[in-house]
């Protein structure tokens, strides 16, 4: 897909992020001292760090938006797909049926006609149309 470099950038991103803050916190009391001497500075990054994770937070809404928009083609494609293939089933059994009942009517007419006294039975008996007024 083409979402997965993009997840693949924020997921670094994020844990550099991670990494930084545990090593702040494993190295508390020295950290400590490097904020209180560079407070203004570390002002500044922070000014600068929230809006990037701001910027990462939207980023990854456009990623799943669009990774959400993949899915759906696909879903797409597969419910049209075993809707095509719903339809030739049916196609399909109503063959069958029909062939079924084209057996079974000429199995009939076959059992008719091995049973020769009631050959009327395979046609009705309708007199020619010159002698219907007799």
């Amino acid at each position: 897909m083409r979402t997965r470099s993009a997840k693949r950038f924020l997921n670094v991103v994020l844990v550099l992020i991670g990494a930084f803050a545990v090593y702040v916190a494993w190295s508390w009391p020295w950290a400590k001292e490097v904020v209180q001497n560079n407070e203004g500075f570390f002002k500044l990054i922070g000014l600068g760090f929230g809006p990037l994770l701001a910027f990462v937070g939207f980023f990854y809404g456009l990623v799943d938006k669009a990774e959400i928009k993949d899915i759906t083609e696909e879903l797409g494609k597969a419910k049209q797909a075993a809707e095509d293939e719903k339809n030739d089933a049916e196609r399909a059994r109503l063959e069958v049926q029909r062939k079924l009942e084209t057996i079974d009517r000429l199995r009939m007419d076959l059992a008719t006609i091995a049973n020769a006294g009631k050959l009327w039975k395979l046609r009705e008996n309708n007199p020619f149309s010159e002698y219907r007024a007799w």
